[in-house]
């Protein structure tokens, strides 16, 4: 059953980052400056609605499976997951937060910087759906034999 619901989670992971990455930060980059503020605001308190709670679950599920199951794939896939937890509040919230605090010349480096820099966590989720993919189904072929 983790598997499964692993793979759930990494799913919708996955097609959160690239619905990020291919349409909502660069998005961002045609907002005038004193547009964005107003919308990033409320983008904002609105992602983090779907975002936590999907991270949330995502580690502890991949967690608990790390635990019942310490294989190379279980754990690596943690450790993926970690450091996108790491990415995401060491670079992007502190990049999200300065875009509240910027200036006209300031925004438009700020958000073709979350552009640029989100490929790292596109690669990493991405990986991790790959991983709970691979785990999924072997488990499921286990099933049948």
């Amino acid at each position: 059953m983790i598997p499964i619901v692993n793979l759930i989670f990494d799913t919708a992971t996955l097609v959160l980052i690239w619905a990020v990455q291919l349409a909502i930060y660069p998005g961002l980059t045609y907002y005038r400056h004193n547009e964005l503020g107003v919308w990033h605001r409320s983008y904002t308190k609105r992602i983090t609605l779907i975002v936590l709670p999907l991270m949330f679950g995502q580690l502890a599920f991949s967690t608990g499976e790390a635990i019942a199951d310490t294989s190379f794939i279980t754990i690596l896939k943690l450790v993926i997951i970690l450091i996108v937890w790491v990415l995401t509040f060491s670079v992007f919230v502190p990049l999200h937060n300065s875009i509240e605090n910027s200036n006209e010349n300031e925004s438009p480096m700020i958000t073709k910087k979350l552009v640029k820099n989100n490929w790292w966590r596109t690669l990493f989720w991405t990986l991790v759906f790959a991983l709970s993919a691979y785990k999924t189904i072997i488990h499921v072929l286990s099933w049948h034999q």
